[in-house]
């Protein structure tokens, strides 16, 4: 059995069980903070100065204890099984969206004759072998990454110390925080505890998340191109030594009167399970770069003076630039703080480049590719319209009419304008935190507004009613 055969049969495994498996994250997440609790690193106070030294650009004492670290408490509690339980839901939605296309009569050949579940399926499966380096190259770069981080910047200081001379606060590598605990100056932290904690940590953490984030996005990237039959199949046999097809289209094929997708609603399992992992990736990336950029000041005692005292001195400033009319200003300080550059060290520029690899090709390449070929598929369908009415047992004239108003965006439950809207500013808030600003600031006024109108409507619905018994 091959490495990707293992891996890919484990993930199948556990994608028909996420719920348990979501569980079980969950409650293993509250075991780290209960272990970190004996160890001593839950809370730990960093004044500047270690064992060796003191740190340049540290003034005060701030919390960097792991349970107030959003990137590890919060993201192994919330964040990261909702991850999990969507990047497993959506490679387990991979196979029945296939089975569920096939048997709509969706994937034909080129002589327009349907292709059967299973044949497209062990092509799927036969494809994906073939592209098998591809999908692990970028996820296990990921996990020595992060096997790297954890040697250079917490193996190596707790075991031998910081460089000299000793790396300033803002440095881009080192961070002073609880994996490093056991070099603070009066820390009753022991170095092989926090050093087996660690390790733990970063090998339960960040490493898995990393690695299952981009095996399976970019698994989901070769399934839409796939299924749109973009990719080149080689010639192949099934189990029975029958060839598999190489070649096919999509074509619509509406259901009942209410399927204005004309069959494409069977997508909106996988790509909604590929929105909401997106959308749970690029906040737990968010939380490790506001983390990151928190270790690197001396300007806050913890994360909520951090945020709170930045956004506050942004709101004042935008107020300011906005009332005097000057847009550049208000433009300058959402993407300007006291607290310098939000992109300031090596794991925020690697979580710039995840960010846009899942935002910027994943999830768009994969939403531009479906909606091309629904088009694609209604064309096909509209230039085979006869034998497709006989097909549906549909009156030609009405089907082509269904055909001609079909629209593609598999979300119901979700607006293309709301899902762009909340994509979009998790994209640009990870270039500047203080953007997120300006959706709490609407969301406050839309919610204010509607209540207002809302007491608005009852006041005069009593007023009414008050005159009418007069």
């Amino acid at each position: 059995m091959s490495i990707f055969g293992a891996v890919d049969r484990r993930i199948l495994r556990l994608s028909r069980n996420f719920v348990p498996v979501c569980v079980s994250i969950i409650l293993a997440g509250f075991a780290l903070l209960f272990l970190s609790m004996i160890i001593g690193v839950d809370r730990v106070s960093f004044t500047g100065a270690l064992r060796q030294g003191t740190v340049p650009g540290a003034t005060g004492a701030k919390e960097v204890g792991y349970f107030f670290a959003p990137n590890w408490s919060l993201f192994t509690i919330v964040v990261f099984p909702v991850i999990v339980g969507f990047c497993f839901k959506m490679r387990g939605d991979m196979d029945q969206t296939l089975r569920d296309l096939a048997d709509g009569g969706m994937v034909r050949g080129r002589d327009f004759a349907p292709i059967p579940a299973d044949r497209l399926i062990e092509r799927w499966h036969a494809d994906r072998r073939a592209y098998a380096f591809l999908l692990l190259a970028a996820p296990t770069l990921s996990l020595a990454f992060v096997v790297w981080n954890w040697a250079v910047t917490v193996a190596a200081p707790v075991l031998h110390g910081f460089p000299t001379p000793i790396p300033p606060i803002d440095h881009n590598t080192y961070s002073y925080d609880w994996s490093v605990a056991s070099q603070f100056q009066g820390s009753g932290v022991g170095r092989l505890p926090e050093l087996a904690f660690g390790a733990l940590a970063y090998l339960a953490v960040p490493a898995p998340a990393a690695f299952l984030a981009l095996f399976v996005m970019i698994d989901a990237v070769f399934f839409v191109f796939f299924t749109a039959g973009m990719l080149r199949s080689e010639a192949a046999q099934g189990q029975d030594g029958a060839p598999l097809p190489q070649d096919w289209m999509l074509v619509a094929a509406p259901g009942d009167e209410d399927d204005r997708l004309c069959g494409f609603k069977v997508f909106s399992p996988f790509f909604s399970s590929m929105y909401c992992a997106a959308v749970a990736i690029l906040v737990g990336l968010l939380l490790a770069m506001i983390q990151n950029a928190y270790l690197r000041t001396a300007a806050a005692p913890d994360i909520a003076a951090f945020l709170g005292g930045d956004w506050t001195a942004a709101a004042g400033a935008l107020g300011k630039a906005v009332t005097g009319l000057d847009p550049l200003a208000a433009l300058a300080v959402l993407f300007q703080g006291p607290f310098g550059d939000f992109v300031h060290n090596i794991l925020s520029e690697v979580a710039v480049f995840m960010v846009l690899f899942v935002v910027g090709f994943c999830v768009v390449a994969c939403w531009t590719v479906l909606y091309k070929s629904a088009q694609r598929a209604r064309d096909q369908a509209l230039a085979h319209l006869p034998q497709l009415a006989a097909e549906l047992q549909a009156e030609a004239p009405a089907l082509k009419t269904r055909l001609e108003r079909m629209r593609f965006w598999p979300l119901a439950w979700l607006s293309l304008t709301a899902a762009s809207v909340i994509m979009g500013f998790l994209l640009l808030s990870v270039f500047s935190y203080r953007l997120l600003l300006l959706p709490v600031v609407g969301a406050a006024a839309i919610v204010t507004a509607r209540v207002v109108a809302f007491f608005a409507r009852q006041l005069g619905s009593t007023d009414r009613a008050a005159g009418a018994d007069a």
